[in-house]
């Protein structure tokens, strides 16, 4: 790194790596000081960096401290791009409108499902095989909603014809997500923490499509393999600045790379 090192300058999209065999989060927070230079230390308090996870905003904020040593710095808005909420930046209490039901608590999903496997698909099955049962029906469902699969009823389609019983009672099964658990779902006023993930990320990435923050924003680390993410991954690339003599101010950027380190 330099003292020239501007993220925010430029023409768009902007794009970074680290290579795969340095310390990611350690280069990313030299990189994120080598670019505040000498200016204020409360420079940073305004920025907002987007990382995969809660262990890797940990982990960075910890190396931006270590890295900054004796020297005074306000910290970031390091927040998870996989676990976002509307409490706190880049979401501002009330500024998208947001008007989405709670998540349900993983273990109550687990249980609720469970019941409701015992009830809807198989009476009398043993609790322990119940949850292992509501475990694998679970998965099936976030990958669909974080996939935002846009039609999961075709699921009933699947088994068509004379086939085995078995495949028949895999295609019941797996249509207890789609019919019977959003009824329960309903009942409780709640929703399932995927579905709602994919909402948060696909507000932001079209409130930040339409209309870019002031505060410079560094995306991290993240695949963008769930399709709303990798929206907001585009929205940060593509942003250009208000102003071409305020680069520190106004722009985005996206400094991919194989995974934190």
């Amino acid at each position: 790194m330099t003292s020239r090192f501007d993220p925010f300058c430029g023409e768009t999209p902007r794009w970074w790596t680290i290579a795969a065999h340095r310390p990611f989060l350690v280069d990313l927070a030299a990189g994120v000081l080598d670019w505040l230079g000498e200016a204020a230390p409360e420079t940073l308090s305004d920025a907002v960096i987007l990382l995969p996870n809660r262990r890797a905003a940990r982990a960075f904020t910890a190396a931006l401290a270590q890295q900054a040593g004796d020297r005074p710095v306000l910290l970031p808005q390091v927040r998870p791009l996989g676990d976002l909420e509307e409490d706190e930046p880049p979401f501002a209490p009330g500024e998208l409108g947001l008007d989405l039901p709670p998540a349900i608590a993983p273990l109550t999903r687990r249980f609720e499902m469970a019941r409701m496997i015992v009830e809807d698909f198989e009476p009398g099955l043993k609790p322990l095989r119940a949850l292992e049962m509501a475990d694998a029906l679970g998965g099936f469902l976030d990958s669909c909603q974080l996939e935002e699969i846009e039609d999961p009823g075709r699921v009933a389609t699947l088994v068509e014809g004379d086939l085995a019983k078995h495949w028949q009672d895999s295609a019941r099964f797996l249509g207890l997500a789609i019919e019977a658990w959003p009824r329960r779902l309903a009942a409780l006023g709640l929703v399932d923490p995927a579905w709602r993930k994919a909402s948060l990320l696909r507000l932001l990435a079209t409130r930040w499509g339409d209309d870019p923050p002031t505060g410079p924003v560094i995306a991290a680390g993240s695949t963008g393999s769930v399709p709303a993410a990798a929206d907001v991954l585009g929205a940060v690339a593509r942003a250009r600045p208000r102003a071409a003599s305020s680069c520190r101010v106004s722009t985005w950027v996206w400094m991919p790379a194989s995974g934190p380190g």
